[in-house]
């Protein structure tokens, strides 16, 4: 049933004009590399529309490239946009015109003018924002403290505060005196995506352990970033159905990875959860493979990519 009649993203744009190859980058990026037809892909369904077929749109999700032509059919638009305040609208502005569209002038918009790989980003963070349906992204960052990662977890956590609009529990600058770190991590985990800085030592933190299984049991995203120095003992098993990430990779790369994981993740939950309530009503819902940890508490699961 894989994308069966789901329609999520639809890009709005003048096919007249290239927009620096973005319209491509996007379909590249949530769905798949057509010059590399053995790459599985993302495969979150697209499609592609001029301002004249706009009727026709039945997508979540609409990304719209502005540029004067558009703003000359804006009419056309706006009876488009007013039609369902339901939907998830992205703005990205390639005309210093865009304020003359009243109806989203003071609505704020990705700059054309940027690169393209940070307006991919910033789309992204809209679409996952979307999903977890918060105002802002929050990822929760697990490590095992005196284990030589806080100086890399901190520069992490720089580079989201100075660079993106993505907060960040850290329990250092998260947790005030006085009050219940048990507590407080419970309650910051639950709204979050959990990231594991992967040390030598992590596995042996009951800490970082309770929180992969808060994790698991929040049905969150999780990815793993690899920090080790030498070597891990005996690795913790409930970590590895995720997404593992080298710390070597730049930080924007690991943040990009971290979002498509995330929008991945919960596109599963939103797929399987329609293909439960028309056929499989009493089975659980697992947005990866099924492990041991699901297995122990589901007698039926429903699960994205079975054998």
């Amino acid at each position: 049933f894989k994308n069966r009649g789901q329609k999520l993203i639809a890009i709005i744009y003048n096919k007249k004009n290239d927009f620096n190859n973005l319209p491509n980058l996007m379909y590249v990026t949530f769905n798949r590399d057509i010059k590399h037809s053995l790459d599985i892909g993302f495969n979150l369904p697209v499609f592609f529309y001029d301002i004249n077929e706009i009727d026709s749109i039945r997508e979540e999700i609409i990304i719209c490239l502005i540029d004067d032509v558009l703003v000359i059919n804006k009419e056309k638009f706006i009876d488009f946009y007013n039609q369902d305040k339901n939907k998830k609208f992205i703005f990205i502005s390639y005309t210093t015109n865009y304020s003359n569209i009243k109806e989203i002038a003071m609505i704020n918009y990705i700059k054309g003018d940027d690169s393209n790989d940070n307006i991919i980003f910033n789309i992204l963070y809209e679409i996952a924002r979307y999903f977890f349906k918060v105002e802002k992204l929050k990822l929760f960052l697990s490590y095992k403290r005196n284990d030589k990662t806080e100086t890399v977890i901190k520069e992490f956590r720089d580079f989201l505060y100075s660079n993106t609009k993505i907060n960040a529990f850290f329990d250092v600058y998260s947790i005030e005196f006085g009050e219940n770190f048990e507590k407080k991590i419970k309650t910051q985990i639950q709204d979050s995506i959990l990231i594991s800085f992967w040390s030598d030592y992590y596995s042996q933190s009951q800490f970082c352990k309770d929180e992969v299984i808060l994790a698991k049991k929040y049905k969150l995203p999780i990815v793993v970033i690899n920090c080790l120095k030498n070597k891990d003992i005996n690795a913790y098993s409930y970590m590895f159905n995720s997404l593992v990430l080298n710390c070597n990779l730049s930080i924007k790369t690991i943040l990009k990875e971290i979002l498509l994981e995330a929008i991945r993740f919960y596109n599963n939950q939103k797929k399987l959860k329609k293909f439960k309530s028309i056929y499989l009503k009493d089975y659980q819902i697992v947005s990866k493979k099924i492990e041991a940890l699901d297995l122990l508490h589901y007698h039926k699961i429903l699960y994205p990519d079975p054998p």
